[in-house]
């Protein structure tokens, strides 16, 4: 009769360490994931590579954007673009800018209302985020939506 109790009493210290165990190793993985350039975290990724490309521009204003874009960021996850209030364009990928949320962003520099064109599909959430020379906007940061999957969806 009591080694039976103390069968349900060992089997119950083993389930809570595995259970423990676990919970470390799921959130010290969840920890990770979610960091500054982590994929979960657009907002943050698009505000550090503004904030320091403002920071590079105010030193050397006319840096050439995709080499720093390339060299500064070169494991970024999602394909960043920079457009500049000059008419300057970077990417970090090979991948394009869709025309639709181009148009939208140099709008926005403009100081004008985005339009949109016939056909033009929504765009999704698209981040950006501002870059600034001293006090003043020269260009955005964007940060376009994933992909849509194969199925549509």
């Amino acid at each position: 009769m009591g080694s039976f109790y103390w069968r349900i009493a060992i089997s119950f210290v083993v389930f809570v360490v595995v259970v423990l165990i676990s919970q470390r190793f799921m959130v010290t993985f969840v920890a990770r994931s979610n960091g500054a350039f982590a994929p979960g975290n657009p907002n943050a990724l698009a505000t550090a590579i503004a904030a320091d490309l403002g920071a590079a521009l105010a030193r050397e204003p006319d840096l050439y954007l995709t080499d720093y874009l390339h060299r500064r960021y070169p494991n970024v996850r999602q394909p960043a673009f920079l457009v500049m209030k000059d008419g300057r364009f970077a990417a970090s990928s090979a991948q394009p800018l869709r025309e639709d949320i181009r148009r939208q962003v140099e709008a926005v520099l403009a100081g004008a209302p985005p339009q949109a064109a016939p056909g033009d599909l929504p765009t999704g959430p698209v981040v950006s985020a501002p870059v600034q020379v001293g006090r003043e906007l020269h260009g955005m940061v964007v940060l376009p939506p994933p992909p849509r999957g194969r199925g549509g969806a």
